[in-house]
C-alpha cells in the first residue's frame, strides 16, 4: 500500500475497510506499507519484484 495524504493509517484500518466491503476471501491476510511500488524497464508495476522484496524482507 503507498500512502500518501494521511500517514497514521494503520494495517487494522485497512483490513476492517476491506472487511467491510469485500467478500471475507478477499480480505487481505497481510499488508505492506512502502514509499514506492518496484517497476519495471516501461514504468509498470512490477508483480514480480514486490513479491521479491517482501519474501527477502521475511
Amino acid at each position: 500500500v503507498i500512502v500518501r495524504s494521511d500517514p497514521a493509517i494503520s494495517e487494522k484500518d485497512i483490513i476492517r475497510h476491506c472487511a467491510r466491503h469485500l467478500e471475507d476471501f478477499m480480505v487481505p491476510k497481510v499488508i505492506e506499507f512502502r514509499r514506492e511500488l518496484p517497476k519495471t524497464d516501461t514504468g509498470k508495476v512490477s508483480r514480480r519484484l514486490a513479491a521479491e522484496t517482501m519474501e527477502a524482507a521475511q
